[in-house]
């Protein structure tokens, strides 16, 4: 037998108790890449709109921006979850003509959701702490601060194995905002929606589709 034959079949010959294969890679297949999952830790930017708005109708809007970080685990099946800490600066003034200027928010948040391939949609429940500069009659610091409760929503894609795009929505309701020395009683509400920019820390975790 020639050596093309050799090389464009795939043969076997028997040689005492071995047997030769021609043209058979013999060799293991590869093993097949572990799901995809959105676990990890990750850092990212955000800017977006807000709105606040308080009980004597005073309102402010425009656009802020911040950053976040936080880590993610799979709880069950396609279910992740997560905390993560994010900063918005927003540094608005209310148009109730007393000079109040909602300056920067801080949000500890809990998120929890369902991944599924290069998609994550989860929901979000946290605290988030709001500081404000307001004029000497208010607070003789000249500054105020806050801590409530926040709510929300958002949905993450993968567009490569370390980078999402996403959207989030929330809200905070501050009851008698914190003007010290005193509790005035006017309710102060602030809703964002921002876009988030993501990139996974831990490359080997950056995966987009829970296990199976």
């Amino acid at each position: 037998m020639t050596s093309a034959s050799l090389a464009n079949d795939n043969l076997a010959f028997p040689t005492g108790d071995m047997v030769i294969r021609a043209g058979i890679d013999e060799s293991p297949a590869p093993k097949a890449a572990s799901p995809d999952r959105w676990t990890g830790g990750y850092v990212g930017i955000a800017a977006g709109y807000g709105m606040l708005w308080d009980t004597q109708n005073a309102r402010a809007r425009g656009l802020d921006f911040g950053g976040f970080a936080g880590y993610n685990i799979r709880v069950a099946g396609p279910v992740v979850g997560g905390l993560e800490a994010e900063f918005n600066h927003i540094n608005r003034e209310l148009d109730d003509d007393i000079g109040v200027f909602a300056k920067d928010v801080f949000s500890a948040k809990l998120r929890l959701g369902y991944a599924h391939d290069r998609f994550f949609a989860y929901g979000v429940v946290g605290a988030q702490h709001a500081t404000s500069v307001v004029p000497p009659f208010l607070s003789a610091s000249g500054e105020a601060a806050d801590t409530t409760y926040l709510l929300g929503a958002g949905v993450d894609v993968a567009v490569t194995d370390r980078i999402a795009l996403g959207a989030e929505y929330t809200r905070a309701v501050y009851h008698s905002f914190d003007y010290p020395p005193t509790v005035i009683p006017i309710d102060v509400h602030i809703q964002r929606v921002n876009a988030r920019l993501t990139y996974k820390i831990n490359c080997s975790h950056f995966r987009f589709a829970p296990p199976e």
